[in-house]
């Protein structure tokens, strides 16, 4: 899914961390643990929260205008991040806040929500070759099972009804 300013909405998942967090230490951890499992941050070295394709972005409640300043207190840079959108209006500031997602009132039961905003791949790609790069079941390849397991999670961007009828075109029946 490509989070930028121009595109159109998708359907995210909104997970709750397993544990409250309690100050600056605890976001930081957490931020890290996404940057992590993102590929962001490496396993051994500094715990990065940004790299030249990405960064883990907040987006705070407006409730708690603190999470904004501890945030920028992190010291993030996400300009290469920025950068890597080359065409598209990044949904990030500087910081690495979420300066393009508006919270809306499901989002109210949240302090916050982090986010991982990468480069977007292949976005101007059309949605036949999105197709034809997936291959096939069970032989299809990674980016087949990277979009079905986001289907089974109930995530969506505003092309996968387009992208299945073109699959289905192909014999490919997700």
């Amino acid at each position: 899914m490509v989070i930028a300013k121009s595109a159109p909405a998708g359907l995210a998942k909104i997970v709750p961390v397993l544990h409250e967090i309690n100050g600056n230490d605890d976001l930081r951890a957490l931020a890290e643990e996404v940057a992590l499992a993102e590929g962001i941050a490496r396993p051994k070295g500094a715990r990065s929260l940004a790299c030249s394709w990405g960064c883990v972005a907040v987006l705070p409640h407006a409730d708690h205008p603190d999470v904004a300043q501890d945030w920028r207190g992190f010291a993030i840079d996400a300009t290469s991040a920025i950068a890597s959108y080359s065409g598209l209006e990044a949904p990030i500031d500087p910081a690495g806040i979420l300066d393009s997602v508006l919270w809306v009132p499901s989002f109210d039961p949240f302090d916050l929500i982090l986010a991982t905003v990468t480069k977007p791949e292949a976005a101007t790609a059309s949605i036949d070759e999105i197709a034809a790069a997936m291959g096939a079941p069970p032989t299809g390849n990674r980016g087949y099972a990277y979009f079905q397991g986001n289907r089974r999670a109930g995530i969506a961007t505003f092309q996968d009804a387009e992208i299945l009828a073109a699959l289905a075109a192909r014999g490919f029946m997700p």
